[in-house]
């Protein structure tokens, strides 16, 4: 992928357009880093690498932001240099927006090092600057951060560049192109399907569920790369085997306990989905970094497969949190009989879970609503397979294989981080005026979608099992 990246960079059309979600996050991070940068006073902004240099010689400066460092092969930036001292070596310090020191962040810090020594500039200390899980919303900027320090872990992989560097840069500034090897990072590259293996593979390896690391192993070392490809004689788990048969002959396939799965159902059917707010700064008074707040809710309801359907849905304000309001309209919403309640995963079950433990005089009301959950994902993938859902069981995969007529495509906001991000601008102020009730009528949407979505996948599986009986003679 890097020498790809280096020879072929990827068209906005092919890889993808930076998503708004993305581009919070990033907003998110300079947020972050601009608090960072505020506890370490009088220091200079760096914009090119001679700025950087001459501010290295500067015995008057002592911090540095955004320092550049360029070497003839390489480049690197760093958040915040200090002078270690008052000598000439300094301290390095990264920022972060997480709890923890991820090993990304260590490789981070590596480069820049291995960049930095090849500049002949000292460094003294390695540190990474994380969010504390103990502050709260109005607490000082003070307590916002968590130092740590990295040097020994990040000297060590400093040297491991550095012996590899040389034959690193041959391949990347080469101009063949080297040999391919299938690896679990093909999964999410962006040049598989179109520039690498991948190419004019209709159904990959990719697509079998719980693929194990000695089976792609075995892919790799034998050019497997289309499911259809796989010999007999590899043996493949049942639900494996399945995708297999079903990429091959082009089929949806059902299984037979399916009708058995949905008899356990009490109507009433409900079809529920929760939609959250998380950021990285504490939004609302009492609440943490990156805290997950319930938002919003949509509800289909219906009291038989040809039933009229009914909706209730709930959006919070985003001025202030509203969890406990929204509890108390789920148990109004849902409380009054005994039916199934759709989800899709187990999360709205957790979320419930919480909500009890959060609200411990409403956990009587909450408690049977759990019990009453029935996980459509995990249905799905036991009992039903076709070969357009590509190996996902996501919704966004599921839909449209299932019913083609409904799709998410065109929605203002079609995904659920996209549906955080819009929530997290509003309770910042960033979308004001007239954009708020867009934005609500947007969320709305995005939500009742979801559960409609439920809705329409159960309809497909029942009709299954109509079909299946009427073939049958009617047993």
């Amino acid at each position: 992928m890097a020498w790809l990246g280096l020879h072929r960079p990827m068209s906005a059309e092919a890889g993808g357009m930076v998503q708004q979600a993305d581009r919070h996050r990033m907003y998110e991070a300079l947020e972050v880093q601009k608090l960072a940068r505020s506890l370490f006073v009088g220091g200079v902004e760096a914009r090119t690498a001679d700025q950087t240099l001459a501010l290295l010689e500067d015995p008057a400066c002592s911090t540095i932001f955004h320092a550049l460092f360029e070497t003839a092969e390489f480049q690197a930036r760093v958040h915040i240099l200090e002078r270690a001292g008052g000598g000439r070596a300094w301290d390095v310090v990264l920022i972060k927006s997480g709890f923890s020191v991820k090993l990304e962040y260590l490789y981070e810090l590596a480069f820049a090092l291995l960049v930095m020594r090849r500049a002949g500039v000292m460094v003294r200390k390695a540190t990474v600057l994380t969010l504390s899980r103990e502050y709260l919303y109005g607490d000082p900027v003070e307590q916002l951060f968590e130092r740590n320090d990295c040097t020994k872990k990040v000297r060590e992989l400093v040297d491991r560049f550095e012996h590899g560097a040389a034959g690193m840069l041959q391949v990347l500034l080469g101009a063949e192109e080297p040999t391919a090897t299938l690896s679990r990072l093909c999964r999410t590259c962006g040049y598989f399907d179109g520039d690498c293996l991948g190419r004019g593979v209709d159904h990959s390896i990719f697509e079998l569920p719980s693929l194990a690391n000695s089976r792609l192993d075995y892919f790799a070392e034998n050019g497997i790369v289309r499911l259809g490809d796989i010999p007999a004689s590899v043996i493949l788990s049942g639900r494996q085997e399945r995708v297999r048969q079903a990429a091959v002959s082009g089929e949806c396939w059902f299984a037979p306990e399916l009708a058995e799965g949905l008899a356990r159902l009490t109507w009433p059917c409900h079809y529920l989905d929760f939609e959250t707010v998380t950021a990285a700064l504490p939004l609302y008074p009492g609440c943490t970094c990156h805290r997950q707040l319930l938002t919003q809710f949509s509800i289909h309801s219906r009291w038989s497969v040809d039933g009229e359907i009914a909706h209730h849905e709930f959006l919070a304000d985003p001025a202030r949190e509203c969890e406990r309001e929204l509890a108390e309209q789920l148990i109004a919403r849902l409380g009054g009989d005994e039916g199934s309640i759709f989800t899709y995963s187990s999360f709205e079950r957790t979320c419930v879970k919480n909500l009890g433990e959060r609200f411990p005089d409403l956990e009587p009301a909450l408690r049977p609503l759990r019990e009453r959950m029935v996980d459509l994902l995990q249905m799905v993938g036991d009992y039903v397979y076709h070969p357009a859902f590509r190996g996902s069981y996501s919704i966004k995969s599921v839909l449209p294989a299932l019913v083609p007529d409904l799709s998410y495509a065109g929605m203002p906001i079609a995904d659920g981080s996209t549906a955080i991000m819009k929530f997290a601008q509003m309770a910042r102020g960033v979308i004001s005026g007239d954009l708020v009730e867009v934005t609500r009528q947007q969320l709305l949407d995005y939500c009742r979608m979801d559960t409609y979505a439920m809705l329409r996948v159960h309809d497909v599986l029942a009709h299954a099992c109509a079909g299946r009986v009427a073939a049958a003679g009617g047993r």
